[in-house]
């Protein structure tokens, strides 16, 4: 009998009623999981990542314009010659 009056009051302010009790679910949902979790730690770090990064860069040897004129075909029948495969390979192993 109270059902009766209770289901369209709430069908009424779904929108109303929903916010506080997502809010309230998902605090609760949040400690529980920082309870078992522990709290999180970021790894200290010497350098920044963009620094990081940059140097990673600086030591990495870039293929230059001369390098890939070289293997590249004068024609696309040349796409799988075998001597500009061979050039392909040793620069990519140079390169590493």
């Amino acid at each position: 009998m109270v059902w009766n009056i209770i289901v369209p009051i709430v069908a009424r302010y779904a929108a109303v009623i929903t916010l506080p009790v997502a809010l309230v679910l998902g605090s609760i949902g949040y400690m529980i999981e920082r309870h078992y979790r522990g709290v999180p730690t970021t790894p200290y770090r010497q350098q920044s990542i963009n620094d990081e990064r940059e140097e990673r860069l600086l030591n990495t040897r870039v293929p230059t314009v001369n390098d890939m004129s070289q293997i590249v075909p004068k024609t696309i029948f040349g796409k799988n010659d075998p001597d500009i495969l061979r050039k392909k390979q040793k620069l990519l192993e140079n390169t590493n």
